[in-house]
């Protein structure tokens, strides 16, 4: 638990605040460290502290406050466990709490908001105010009902950040390994764990509560390389996904397997080299449409959901001055596969956010689930977050959240020919149709007439892996492949209307330009704009 909630919660007690309700991944280690901080006191002579959960009832946490769950319970007798294992019933009993007393309750999201435990908890406030005592309601997410909102001081703990967590690893590699330094004799190296690979091990276990950090770096100590950094990583995909609408990216592409889009490529090494280096990239795909219902009137929404999880969005992004991109165009055209290789590319995580998967129907449910997002965004990344987010089409995306992806918006076409011999290359080698050796001049006699068509990205990579996976030709294989340009030829003009003179170009510097040809292109030929030209290739 970070020092400033310690200290907010002992100012609270010191000036008779009777309730707190903290959030925390971690609520068991969280009351150990806070009773610790509250014996450490100078005054702690006159305190009593008690903790209580649904299954054990009460339990004394120093020697005043078993006292006095010996005397609850002779008080009872028989009828304790039945009596005192109910929220309202227990927290009814602090009123026979001494004064200076701290009590602190487990889950409290399961039972605040039964109308009972409302009710004793407002009639309690006045009692425990004027004998300085506290109740500490502990949770993993803020479920305070608006009756009480009042009366409760919510808290939000934060995760263990780098410092705290390298501590815990140290600790942890002390008991197998030594870390290496300058005063390690020669001869124990073998058997010692870098602080290269502690650094990478604290970045890797971000945003993640003391306990699950503890369990994850035990599980990958091994005896012979220390920290297995693969293996940590495996289980930290696996702890993630208790986050809901937060995965891990699983590519393991990298821009060098990406052919063309140059102007976008330079644009994100820019930003990845500049002197706010992110350490966390957020890509949410279909921004679009999972934000459509959130301007006013949208047509998409009309609970306010939308409306509400927009705002909470804003506000994390504005208050840590979050930057970002929008990539808009065709399906297929490397939007996506861009977001992820860049990050692969810097070694830095990258978090796929599904923005629609945090809403539910419970009132204030939606909006914390956002909430939880962010703070775990935060505890990855730090204050240098790049957000990402990708859609085809920017006009159902409301214009503050625009503002907000402020590095602007790149339009990502179907790909020249120049780019598509790249394509082919790549994915030509990738699926063993061409050696490691290959250049692009190659590409025409293993192509063929492929090379006439203005395939997608997406779609040469499902032309050559169907080839490669069904043991069959490339012109076999891209009989089952209906190009875009043939399927959607009013789609693609539209969007290229769209973004003509107003986005910035992924293919070539500066903005997109597109000029119509004069022909209607439903054949599936080549036909791309080139530095402000549309031209038949």
């Amino acid at each position: 638990m970070a020092n400033t909630t310690f200290e907010t919660l002992c100012k609270g007690k010191k000036r008779s605040v009777p309730f707190f309700y903290v959030i925390s991944p971690d609520q068991r280690a969280a009351i150990v460290e806070l009773r610790d901080y509250l014996m450490a006191e100078e005054n702690y002579g006159s305190h009593l502290m008690v903790q209580w959960d649904m299954a054990r009832a009460f339990i004394g946490l120093d020697e005043k406050g078993r006292e006095w769950v010996k005397q609850t319970k002779s008080k009872y007798g028989k009828a304790y466990d039945k009596a005192m294992l109910e929220p309202h019933l227990a927290l009814s009993e602090l009123e026979e709490l001494p004064d200076e007393s701290t009590a602190f309750f487990i889950n409290a999201d399961h039972y605040i908001k039964i109308p009972i435990v409302m009710t004793v908890l407002g009639n309690l406030r006045d009692k425990l105010k004027g004998g300085h005592n506290m109740v500490v309601l502990f949770s993993t997410e803020n479920k305070v009902p608006p009756q009480l909102s009042n009366d409760v001081i919510v808290l939000n703990e934060e995760y263990p950040d780098d410092v705290e967590i390298r501590q815990c690893i140290q600790t942890l590699c002390d008991k197998n390994f030594p870390i290496i330094n300058d005063s390690l004799p020669k001869n124990a190296k073998k058997m010692a764990v870098t602080e290269e690979t502690v650094k990478k091990a604290s970045v890797i276990t971000r945003a993640l509560p003391r306990f699950t950090i503890e369990q994850l770096i035990s599980l990958s100590i091994g005896q012979e390389h220390g920290i297995e950094l693969d293996q940590l990583w495996g289980l930290k995909r696996e702890a993630l996904k208790s986050v809901r609408g937060l995965s891990y990216n699983e590519s393991k592409d990298t821009l060098d397997d990406l052919g063309g889009i140059s102007n976008a490529k330079e644009l994100l090494h820019m930003v990845m080299k500049g002197r706010f280096a992110p350490q966390l990239l957020v890509y949410t795909d279909e921004l679009d449409r999972h934000l459509g219902g959130a301007q006013s009137g949208g047509h998409n929404d009309n609970t306010g959901t939308s409306q509400s999880v927009l705002a909470t969005i804003l506000d994390e992004m504005e208050k840590h001055e979050d930057s970002g991109a929008i990539f808009v165009g065709h399906p297929g055209t490397a939007k996506t596969a861009i977001s992820k290789a860049i990050a692969n590319t810097y070694d830095i995580p990258c978090i796929i956010m599904d923005i629609s998967g945090n809403k539910q129907k419970e009132l204030g449910a939606s909006e914390e689930n956002i909430r939880k997002q962010m703070a775990t965004i935060r505890a990855l990344g730090g204050k240098n977050v790049f957000f990402i987010g990708s859609c085809n089409s920017v006009q159902d995306i409301p214009p503050a959240l625009r503002r907000r992806y402020d590095v602007g918006v790149v339009f990502f076409d179907l790909p020249s020919r120049e780019e598509l011999l790249s394509i082919w290359l790549i994915n030509l080698k990738k699926y063993e149709f061409l050696p490691k050796s290959a250049t692009i001049v190659d590409v025409p006699g293993v192509v063929g007439n492929l090379l006439e068509t203005q395939y997608t990205g997406a779609e040469v990579r499902n032309i050559c892996r169907m080839a490669y996976r069904c043991n069959t030709t490339l012109e076999h294989s891209a009989q089952f492949i209906i190009p875009m340009i043939v399927s959607d030829p009013e789609g693609i003009d539209s969007l290229r209307r769209v973004a003509h003179n107003r986005w910035l170009s992924a293919s070539y510097p500066g903005k997109y330009v597109y000029v119509e040809a004069g022909e209607n292109n439903s054949t599936g030929k080549i036909e791309k704009e080139v530095k402000g030209r549309a031209v038949k290739l």
